[in-house]
């Protein structure tokens, strides 16, 4: 198989061993990775915005990490704004992301979480002292600026 891109923004390539490559750095607003597309919900997201797939309407909804029902469920970065029901709209499920101003100063190598504070937000230290939130890993930092996006399948509940 020959070196070739896959998309042409933050695509991954394959090599000739069969081998996926990330973008090594990323600038602001972009992103490497696998993608899917979807319908944004209720709510207009933007670039770096973490979501949620709700299943009852099939919509990316944000995420908060006061309840299971919003943050433990399929959960991805949204890598392309847009208004409540816009349809095409880019979710990064797994890779690379810098988005400057949407998310917090990370710590290089540490874990990322899903915010309580704040819909489709990201916080550097795990929700604590409220029954009913939820802990779950998303990532880490990669740099101050950018995450590596692999979001835990379990959480924790506080009960």
């Amino acid at each position: 198989m020959t070196n070739r891109p896959v998309g042409t923004k933050g695509s991954w390539s394959w090599s000739d061993d069969s081998q996926v490559a990330v973008t090594a750095a990323l600038d602001d607003g972009t992103y490497s990775g696998a993608i899917e597309t979807g319908t944004i919900g209720t709510a207009a997201l933007i670039f770096g915005d973490v979501a949620y797939f709700a299943t009852a309407t099939s919509k990316w909804e944000k995420t908060n990490a006061t309840a299971a029902t919003t943050s433990g469920l399929k959960i991805a970065v949204c890598v392309q704004a847009g208004d409540s029901d816009a349809t095409g709209i880019k979710f990064l499920l797994y890779g690379k992301v810098r988005a400057d101003a949407a998310f917090p100063a990370f710590t290089i190598g540490e874990k990322v979480y899903l915010s309580a504070a704040g819909a489709g937000d990201l916080v550097t230290a795990a929700p604590t002292g409220t029954t009913g939130f939820v802990v779950r890993i998303v990532g880490y930092g990669n740099t101050a600026n950018e995450l590596f996006f692999t979001p835990e399948n379990s959480y924790l509940v506080l009960a």
